[in-house]
């Protein structure tokens, strides 16, 4: 059996409503906390002035531990 990281790919809602679905896959165990990621994920998308993140595919990830707007990120800290 092998045992995935957690890893999502973080659009935005606005870029997804224009009919784009560009961002980029990252993987969780790579940040030292979540406020890391939320700052790489803004760094992304730089280009909107608020960007509304949208996690629109993920890996690794049982049950409902993530979801199109939610990271459970207590779980990423225990995947570790």
């Amino acid at each position: 059996m092998s045992v995935v990281a957690p890893a999502v790919y973080v659009g935005t809602w606005h870029k997804y409503n224009c009919g784009s679905i560009a961002g980029r896959w990252f993987d969780l165990t790579t940040f030292d906390d979540e406020r890391d990621f939320f700052a790489a994920c803004r760094a992304l998308h730089q280009d909107e002035a608020d960007p509304e993140l949208m996690f629109q595919d993920y890996e690794g990830f049982p049950g409902n531990m993530a979801s199109e707007c939610h990271i459970n990120w207590a779980w990423v800290e225990g995947f570790r």
